[in-house]
């Protein structure tokens, strides 16, 4: 049985891998595909039928059911709760929902400021942190891996499920980690300056 998927959406699912001109794919199977920067090593598994993103802790051909499989929402935009942008010096995003916000200043600022993932994935907050290279170390419980762990840049992963608060602090954490000052040029529409008091 053939399976088949819009080419746009393959692309948005390789692309939650990292950038796709620095990618490999390797058929695995007619609804498997192996993805990862080494052709010999693929770190992740797109399963096309369920159009889901898995990350294999085994290295390459391992069924998708054996990965950490993780629901991936194109550019994570379909569903829209507000009005929110980041901005990056020079650069704005635009997003829908706080977990675009999130999505969109992280990428933002490892693009402008490269290492700065690694730096904001030291700092863990109770029992999670924000970024990391395995969805598994996001959280202390396993299960909310599985929930709330989404496919960031190359090999990071972000955690999804945080409030307006959360989100502003975590970016306000990762502006510093980049060593960009908060200011009218590194901000979100979220940050409360002395300038708009």
């Amino acid at each position: 049985m053939a399976t088949f998927i819009a080419a746009a959406r393959l692309i948005d699912l390789i692309s939650a891998v990292g950038a796709p001109s620095r990618l490999y794919l390797r058929v695995l199977s007619e609804t498997e595909v192996a993805v990862g920067t080494d052709p010999f090593h693929p770190t992740h598994v797109v399963d096309l039928s369920r159009e889901v993103v898995g990350v294999s802790s085994e290295g390459a051909g391992i069924p998708i059911a054996k990965a950490v499989q993780q629901q991936f929402t194109p550019s994570v935009t379909a569903r829209r709760t507000g009005t929110y942008w980041v901005r990056v010096g020079a650069r704005q995003l635009d997003c829908g929902s706080l977990k675009q916000l999130l999505f969109e200043g992280l990428r933002a600022l490892e693009k402008a400021r490269p290492g700065t993932l690694e730096k904001l994935s030291r700092i863990k907050l109770r029992s999670r942190r924000i970024v990391a290279r395995d969805p598994r170390q996001l959280f202390d419980k396993p299960q909310l891996a599985q929930k709330f762990a989404a496919p960031l840049l190359d090999e990071w992963w972000f955690g999804t499920n945080n409030s307006a608060s959360e989100t502003n602090a975590w970016l306000e954490r990762a502006f510093a980690c980049a060593g960009l000052p908060m200011g009218p040029d590194n901000r979100t529409n979220m940050t409360i300056s002395l300038e708009d008091i």
